[in-house]
Parts: structure tokens; sequence; C-alpha cells
């Protein structure tokens, strides 16, 4: 039986916090893409972000409007449209250098095994509710709850589940005060979700500049890229 597609949800609430939601999937994405395509940026939690030369790139352009995103601006300053995809490397770029600007940079992709160790395991009715943690580098380990459908046949899709930030994990797993519980509801629809603990919020206590973040920020998107990680190394994912 095919996936049903992802759903619009009854709580008014989550609608409005769903374009937060896909900007930060989104950001996860874009900054893993640019990882892999800047490999001459080599930089480590902490540093300053520096080229292979040991030199500091030259800042990129301030832009006032941030929401027109089908422009970019040239070394003078100079606006120019986007009329081709090619084009939108330009605008992308910046983007991405002024994130990393204010969030720090990205780490460097290590060999730190994720380590899931299952704290605990529930058996719903249509799915398996686990409790676990994984290693987001060595000595940090990172809660979370990994809901797997029953009776899985094939590889399923995955997704990320993240949590607002007036709460924790179990929320969206469906335990708790009432609140959008979407990583259950997508679980019982047939995908394999997992719901981690944001940077020091719920059980995730580690101070991020005690293990050499620049911020908070960064430090979730880490954590987050090794969440998605685990879900790929499971049989149960269609990675």
């Amino acid at each position: 039986m095919p996936i049903p597609p992802p759903f619009h949800f009854a709580s008014p609430i989550m609608n409005r916090s769903l374009p937060l939601l896909l900007l930060i999937v989104l950001s996860v994405r874009t900054t893993v893409a640019f990882a892999d395509e800047e490999a001459a940026l080599k930089v480590l939690p902490g540093q300053q972000f520096v080229d292979g030369q040991g030199s500091e790139p030259p800042l990129p352009p301030f832009y006032a409007d941030k929401m027109k995103l089908l422009r970019w601006l040239d070394d003078a300053g100079e606006s120019h449209v986007i009329n081709k995809p090619a084009e939108w490397r330009h605008r992308r770029g910046h983007i991405l250098q002024n994130m990393s600007r204010v969030m720090g940079p990205l780490p460097e992709r290590d060999s730190t095994p994720l380590d899931v160790q299952v704290v605990s395991s529930e058996r719903l009715e249509t799915l398996t509710r686990k409790k676990v943690t994984y290693l987001s580098s060595q000595g940090d380990r990172v809660p979370a709850y990994l809901l797997i459908p029953h009776d899985i046949q094939r590889p399923r899709p995955a997704m990320l589940c993240l949590h607002g930030t007036s709460g924790s994990k179990g929320r969206t797993a469906g335990l708790g005060k009432p609140y959008p519980r979407y990583a259950i509801e997508l679980a019982q629809r047939g995908y394999v979700t997992i719901a981690p603990d944001y940077t020091l919020l719920g059980e995730n206590q580690t101070d991020p500049a005690a293990v050499g973040y620049v911020s908070g920020t960064m430090k979730g998107v880490w954590n987050h890229m090794r969440a998605v990680d685990l879900l790929v190394s499971l049989r149960e994912v269609d990675a």
C-alpha cells in the first residue's frame, strides 16, 4: 500500500508552525549541501570561518530585504534578477555564508559511530515507540524518541520531527500535555519518525560552548543531521 502524503494538521497552531518547521528542515538540507560543495572550507566547531589557507574570506553582501529571494548582489552591490536555476547559486552561497557568520561553522563529518542505545521500548497498537540515545559526537549523547510502524514489509520513508521551544521530544511523540503529535501521527500513517530533544531542552543538556560550538543553533543542526544518519541506517527506512 502506498504511503499517504503528509497532511494538514487540525491544530491551527501547528498549521502556523509548519513554515518554520519546513525552514528548519531546508536549512539542514542546505547546510549539508554547502558542506559538500565547498570542500575547500575546512572548519571545526569553535574555529573561525576560514579557507584552506587560513585567511578569512571576504564578507558576503548585505541584503536589506531578505524576502526578495530571487535577486542576488554582486561584489559592487549591484542587484541582479535570478532567471535561471544556475543563477540561484549566487544567492544561496550568500545565505549560507551569512548563516555561518551568525551560527558558526558546520562541523566536518567524522567517523564517530552513532552507538544507538535503547533506553526503553513501548509497543502501541500500530507502532513501537522507543526511547533512544545516539552519539552526536564523541562523549555527547542526544536523547530521542524513535517510532517504527508494525509489520513493515519494505523500507519506508522517514521523517525528522522537531519540537517547539516550549517542550521536548515526548510532546510530538504523543506523550505529556496536549501538543501537536505529528511524530506519532506520521508513524501511524506508515513513516518511520525520530524526535530528538533540541539543544538545552528536555533531557539534552549539553552546553554547546563546552563542546566547541559558536551557537546552540549550529549544535542543533549537527544533532539533527546525526538523527538523519540514524534514520537512514535502519533497515526499515528507505534511505
